[in-house]
């Protein structure tokens, strides 16, 4: 076998590689990302939503119709006390794959929130 045909075969298996591991990292953080922001929320408030997109390549996470209310009201119906919140959507820019992958944190250069 050629020289040549060597490289490029190792090249496209390379380049399957990385496509590979960007789909399933992508899925990972999908999925896990709403079980970090509701475990790690040691705050007296629960956070929902409805929509959110990841992207790996950009390093930006979108969140539509967020909801804020105090974990007290899911207890007990007559407490309304705490800050009740509505949100657009939220945006966060130039986060950090590593933190988010392996110690759980999302550290980002920037947020949005509409």
């Amino acid at each position: 076998m050629k020289w040549y045909l060597k490289v490029f075969i190792g090249i496209c298996t390379f380049l399957l590689l990385v496509i590979v591991l960007n789909i399933g990292i992508n899925l990972w953080i999908t999925f896990q990302l709403p079980k970090i922001i509701n475990r790690e929320n040691d705050s007296a408030y629960f956070i929902t939503y409805k929509n959110i997109d990841i992207s790996l390549l950009h390093t930006t996470i979108k969140a539509d119709a967020i909801v804020i209310i105090p974990k007290a009201a899911l207890k007990d119906s007559r407490n309304k006390s705490g800050i009740y919140a509505k949100i657009g959507s939220l945006q966060i820019k130039d986060f950090k794959v590593w933190n988010l992958l392996f110690n759980d944190k999302l550290k980002a250069k920037g947020i949005i929130v509409e």
